[in-house]
């Protein structure tokens, strides 16, 4: 008996440019882990740093129990006081009483003002803040010792990029390039889908409510499908950045939902996954735009869910801002074991400038909802 096979599916045009994008963020992914290692043995100064201080899974829960405002949009930041971010603590009293030392307050502050600070649990919206060019980014490179001999003219190679156990790299995945400069410094290309992310304007109300009434989504509790239009911008812009009709955008997000796990409700199907907690930490990038992305690897990852994911644009407003984000991710149907990768980059560039990996469990009890 002859075996049919399915016709392989042309990619989409994101996903043909991305399988460079997702080889060049593996590579880039594994040469800021080393250098992220050393930034954290050998800190650098304290200025012009944006680190994701820590990222952990909260729970396990449907996406309608999933509920942070804003996704997409602007993360909610806070000023760090001077003191923390000088490594000091001061007393708001509380230490007093338990038979701590009295710190010093800051200077000039009344003792009744005095601020509490207490690890970024609460957060303000602040209007949008003019945004200044981004900072020359210095962490993807090195300079090896001077040699007398004349300096290598500038050449372009790709390296082949390594296929870790367990991870998908795609069939035709090519490498990512690395550049040498005349002197002998070796840089990493910027993630283009990143900087494409930056461009891309927010979402429409009547572009959502439009996409959400097709055909293809009926089956779909509303809030999942807003969650996933967001996180899925991307698809929302076609090669030449023209805005992709609803109905087609509709389609594609009804197929990476049909890769999700998922529960049946009087609405309509609700999505099963992830809350992840994400904390970042901003020093002397005031005014400058970042974006906070997530996406997924491991055997057998649909292309629709390894290429990046907004969660977040990220501007601060003062010398040294944070916050935490908090972003739902999918719980696949496919078993095997998953990584949910968290980045940090800016957005004019698409340089990265932290990236965290997080491994996701096989299983859990669903909370929320």
């Amino acid at each position: 008996m002859v075996t049919k096979h399915k016709p392989a599916a042309r990619p989409p045009w994101y996903k043909r440019t991305s399988t460079f994008i997702i080889a060049a963020g593996a590579l880039a992914a594994a040469i800021l882990g080393v250098l992220n290692l050393w930034d954290r043995i050998f800190p650098p100064p304290d200025e012009d740093v944006a680190r994701i201080e820590s990222i952990h899974i909260i729970k396990r829960t449907p996406l309608t129990g999933f509920a942070p405002e804003g996704i997409g949009g602007f993360l909610p930041l806070t000023a760090v006081p001077e003191a923390a971010s000088a490594g000091q603590i001061y007393d708001d009293g509380r230490l007093a009483r338990a038979g701590a030392a009295d710190m010093p307050r800051p200077a000039g502050q009344e003792a009744a003002a005095t601020p509490r600070f207490t690890g970024f649990e609460q957060f303000t919206m602040r209007p949008l803040p003019t945004v200044r060019p981004v900072p020359r980014p210095t962490f993807l490179t090195f300079t090896p010792a001077p040699t007398p001999t004349t300096p290598t003219p500038t050449r372009t190679t790709a390296t082949p990029s390594p296929t870790p156990t367990g991870t998908s790299t795609g069939t035709d995945s090519p490498s990512p390039t690395l550049s040498t400069t005349p002197a002998g410094i070796l840089t990493v290309l910027p993630d283009p889908s990143i900087r494409l992310l930056g461009e891309v304007p927010p979402l429409t109300d009547e572009y959502i409510r439009e996409m959400s009434n097709h055909y293809a989504l009926r089956d779909v509790i509303p809030p999942a499908v807003v969650y996933t239009a967001h996180a899925m911008v991307i698809e929302t812009i076609d090669e030449k950045g023209e805005t992709v009709p609803p109905a087609q955008v509709a389609l594609r997000l009804a197929a990476a939902l049909q890769e999700v796990e998922s529960t049946s409700g009087p609405q309509g199907a609700d999505p099963q996954g992830w809350s992840v907690a994400v904390r970042v930490d901003l020093q002397g990038l005031a005014n400058v735009p970042l974006l906070l992305t997530w996406s997924l690897d491991g055997l057998d990852v649909p292309d629709s869910w390894q290429a990046e994911k907004l969660a977040y644009r990220v501007v601060g407003a003062t010398p040294h801002d944070a916050g935490v984000a908090e972003i739902w991710v999918p719980d696949l149907k496919r078993a095997g074991s998953y990584n949910v990768n968290i980045k940090l980059s800016y957005a004019e560039t698409g340089l990265i400038a932290d990236w965290r990996p997080l491994a996701l469990p096989d299983t859990g009890l669903t909370q929320g909802g």
